[in-house]
Formats: C-alpha cells, sequence, structure tokens
C-alpha cells in the first residue's frame, strides 16, 4: 500500500509566512516590550495627570514633574538600599573564612562532595573586589 503525501503550494507559503511573521516578531521584541511598557506607564500615570490638569497644571508641566518624582523616588530608595548592600557585601568577604568552615563542616557530615577547591579559595577574593567596585561607584552615584 502506498500512500504519497500532496502539500499545496498555498499551504507551504502559509507556512514560510508563519514562519517570517515568527523571525520578524522575535527580531523587533525587544521594541515591542519597550513600546508595552510605555503603554503601561502612561496608562498608570494618566490619572494623576487628569487630576492635575483639572487643577490648572499643563500637562506638559505635569507629564515632566511625575517623571522627575518618580525618578527622585528610585534614586532616594537606592541612597538607602545599596550602601547597605555593599556593607552587606564588605561583611560576607571578611566573615567568610569562618561560613565556608561551617558550610564545609555540615556538608562532612551530611555526607556531600566537597567544593571545589578552586571555587572556594577564590570566593572572598571576589566578595572583596565586587565589594570594593560597588563602594566606588555607589560613592560617585551619589557624590
Amino acid at each position: 500500500m502506498s500512500s504519497s503525501l500532496h502539500i499545496s503550494t498555498g499551504t507551504l507559503i502559509r507556512a514560510l509566512l508563519v514562519v517570517a511573521a515568527a523571525i520578524f516578531l522575535y527580531r523587533v521584541s525587544d521594541i515591542l516590550t519597550a513600546l508595552f511598557f510605555a503603554i503601561i506607564v502612561a496608562s498608570a500615570l494618566e490619572p494623576s495627570i487628569e487630576w492635575l490638569a483639572k487643577r490648572g497644571v499643563p500637562r506638559l508641566v505635569g507629564v515632566m514633574s511625575l517623571y522627575a518624582a518618580g525618578v527622585l523616588l528610585l534614586a532616594f530608595f537606592g541612597y538607602l538600599v545599596l550602601p547597605l548592600l555593599f556593607e552587606d557585601i564588605g561583611n560576607i568577604s571578611t566573615t567568610y573564612p569562618q561560613i565556608r568552615e561551617g558550610l564545609l563542616s555540615f556538608a562532612e557530615r551530611i555526607g556531600l562532595p566537597s567544593i571545589t577547591p578552586f571555587i572556594a579559595e577564590n570566593i572572598p577574593d571576589l566578595l572583596r573586589s565586587s565589594s570594593d567596585y560597588a563602594g566606588e561607584v555607589g560613592g560617585g552615584i551619589f557624590s
């Protein structure tokens, strides 16, 4: 019993168009993501802008002031959180030997294989250098 498969030209063209559309959407996904985010932000700010417009504030001034307030708020939270984060990274890098010994002894007790020596020996340097770099960047930003 011989059966043949027949695919029409129209089906091939449709399949190629679907593949081309998928490739196109993949290529412009960054643009679509930014556009989607912009629509969400604009929709979220619209009630506040309308409220300011009812009180006599021009639309452009209202939009700019809301964006400025948002940026200032983010900068303020960054100013509060980032130094604490950098301090914690520094504390971890100084107390890492004790933490490492505790973890290794725990791993031995439960029968886990030991951590790769290269990783175990270089983590303090990695933490210390990232903490120093982050401190310089954070200090430069907020100075």
